[in-house]
């Protein structure tokens, strides 16, 4: 059947990744060796982004007509929106129409246009997955299964500004270098207000976690969730993003993974603790607290489902600590299980894809 051919599309994705691991991490792993894994899975996912029709993804064919106004829209235009966006006017982004209208200067095809997309995001991501995680194989899996269809086929913009505060500001994060960081952040503000929910972050990565902050933590995140908009409409319409409360039950069993991964990760807190370095657990740690507090907060508004992405695409460096943090004879056993689920996951979402010429 069609549909079948169109979901395979990802599981071949899923199985040469599995295949490049096989010969590069596993069989007399070195560093040399992971960067060419993580190349190849990055070569991968630029192909399946960067070709795709454009019908795959909720927003390829709106950034199509975006793409094509943008084409028509003056440079003196373009300027005078981001001047006014700075004055306090109403207007969405303007920084995005001056990265197109650069891009325009040398392509003003479309697929083109998503190819180099692909590029920009593809390259930073496979960059940031070798430096911080322990096992990049399952954080590429993990990628091609919860997170590909929002930064591989769908949103460009705030895709952008999450190069730029997390894949690239990370590393700022790291060294503790906040005004490079802070200067990425107000760049990724034109394109997407929505990045300055990772603003907390750069205070936030080094906070030692102890139970007492854990608690206070979770205090306010529960009182988020419980008077809902009165706390956090200001901000809310601040970032552009709408108010009005939405108990949608869609997210319910999303909401369920990310807790109990949160909750699981706390009970194997000594033993992650051991395995990783302390910048990097206290990092991985808080960024867990964001996820699972925005991810409660689409209980009562599904638009928080942007914001926590910010933050849950470390799940990507954390689940690889929580496998390593079993003994060696249980890691092929939970690590199995883990991908079994994701796979399965993705065979019940049934994606479709198909390729721009087919």
């Amino acid at each position: 059947m069609r549909g079948g051919k169109e979901m395979s599309v990802y599981l071949i994705n899923i199985a040469l990744i599995f295949f490049w691991a096989f010969l590069f991490l596993y069989i007399k792993p070195t560093l040399c060796k992971k960067k060419i894994f993580c190349t190849l899975a990055c070569i991968q996912w630029v192909l399946l982004s960067g070709l795709r029709g454009i019908d795959v993804g909720d927003d390829t064919f709106s950034y199509r007509i975006t793409f094509n106004i943008i084409r028509n829209t003056s440079w003196h235009r373009v300027f005078d929106n981001i001047v006014k966006y700075i004055g306090g006017a109403e207007i969405k982004d303007p920084g995005y129409a001056l990265f197109v209208k650069i891009f325009q200067v040398f392509s003003t095809n479309y697929q083109v246009y998503l190819i180099f997309i692909a590029l920009l995001v593809m390259i930073p991501l496979t960059i940031w997955i070798y430096r911080n995680s322990s096992m990049p194989c399952l954080s590429f899996i993990i990628f091609s299964t919860l997170f590909y269809a929002f930064y591989a086929v769908t949103g460009i913009r705030q895709t952008i500004a999450t190069v730029l505060v997390v894949f690239i500001g990370y590393e700022f994060i790291k060294k503790k270098k906040p005004i490079p960081f802070l200067i990425l952040t107000f760049i990724a503000f034109f394109i997407h207000k929505s990045c300055l929910c990772f603003l907390p972050f750069v205070f936030f990565a080094h906070k030692k976690i102890t139970w007492r902050y854990v608690g206070i933590f979770s205090i306010i995140a529960v009182a988020f969730l419980a008077f809902g908009k009165s706390l956090y409409a200001p901000f809310a319409e601040f970032i552009g993003y709408d108010v009005e409360e939405e108990f949608m039950a869609d997210t319910s069993s999303y909401t369920l993974v990310i807790c109990l991964l949160t909750v699981a990760a706390f009970v194997l807190y000594r033993f992650i603790k051991n395995n990783t370095s302390e910048e990097k657990f206290k990092a991985l740690y808080n960024a867990a607290l964001f996820t699972t507090a925005f991810t409660l907060l689409t209980l009562r508004n599904q638009s928080f489902m942007r914001v926590q992405q910010y933050y849950a695409l470390f799940l990507m460096l954390l689940v690889p600590e929580f496998v390593r943090a079993f003994n060696k004879q249980w890691q092929p056993v939970v690590y199995a299980a883990g991908v079994g689920v994701l796979i399965v996951k993705i065979i019940l979402a049934h994606p479709f894809y198909e390729f721009f010429w087919q």
